[in-house]
């Protein structure tokens, strides 16, 4: 449990043991509904309806991230030595394995009977290895590599080239996935050859690792943020929004049975709403 000291206006935030973060457990309530809200949306409702529109595209687009930048933050937020990050991950992957178990047989009976026993053991592994084993379970190794990824960049790269890598990984990745049908044809052919072997972009690396960064990069500056700050995030994160609401809604528009995934406005978003989330509380 997290606990804090609110600061009054023009003094500093510091971390104590009297005052519960209750904020970081409210959002992420709210954020796991948003994603079983996506879930059903994507089972139950056409990609071209306005709830999926909504849901899908554009409200549930943020989730993910903003889980990947609270992780970071809550693990960040202590010197992180190699023993503690091998803790963190171990707890993570054996998350991934139980989980993965559970959802065998149900994998097992929905793919299994499609393909002989060698496809479908390949293609579990793959899919375990890159993308989940079971769809909604991706996002367990690729939390656990993206923590790992950045802990490596923070142990041997100065700030900027982290964030400089993080930054490109996640343009590459989300163009990638967006705007495919734009590339070129040698790199529409080189990102075909990716797929087969790594499946998707939706993962720890192109993915998760941008928002882990930042995550880590409040936990190391939550302590100075101030209330003008806090201000100016409120009034930034609505335009924010609604570049947020164009580009799901556009994206929408221009592909057909879109899902999003890795919006460049959930950028924006999540580093605006995690400072205003940390630092809210009640004693």
């Amino acid at each position: 449990m997290i606990y804090y000291d609110s600061a009054k206006a023009g003094q500093t935030c510091a971390v104590k043991e009297d005052v519960v973060l209750w904020s970081i457990d409210v959002l992420k309530i709210l954020l796991a509904f948003m994603v079983i809200l996506r879930h059903c949306a994507q089972s139950f409702f056409a990609a071209d309806s306005l709830f999926h529109i909504i849901v899908v595209n554009i409200l549930s687009p943020v989730a993910v991230p903003t889980f990947f930048a609270l992780s970071s933050f809550l693990l960040f937020r202590k010197p992180v030595t190699f023993q503690r990050l091998v803790h963190q991950l171990k707890r993570i992957l054996k998350l991934y394995i139980i989980w993965s178990l559970v959802y065998l047989p149900l994998t097992i009976y929905q793919q299994a009977t499609k393909m002989s026993v060698k496809t479908f053991l390949l293609t579990y592994l793959q899919n375990f290895l890159f993308s989940g084993s079971h769809y909604h379970l991706w996002f367990l190794p690729a939390l656990a590599f993206s923590l790992a990824f950045v802990w490596l960049l923070n142990k041997y790269v100065g700030r900027r080239m982290q964030y400089a890598i993080l930054i490109i990984l996640f343009v590459l990745g989300a163009f990638a996935e967006n705007f495919s049908f734009m590339l070129p044809k040698a790199f529409a052919d080189v990102y075909k050859m990716y797929c087969r072997i790594f499946l998707t972009t939706r993962n720890g690396l192109f993915f998760g690792c941008l928002f882990v960064g930042i995550g880590k990069y409040f936990s190391e500056i939550y302590s100075s943020l101030d209330t003008e700050r806090l201000k100016k995030c409120r009034i930034i994160i609505l335009p924010v929004f609604l570049c947020l609401i164009a580009e799901g809604g556009l994206l929408s528009s221009i592909r057909e049975n879109f899902v999003a995934n890795m919006l460049f406005s959930a950028v924006p978003f999540v580093f605006l709403l995690l400072p205003l989330v940390i630092l809210r509380s009640v004693s």
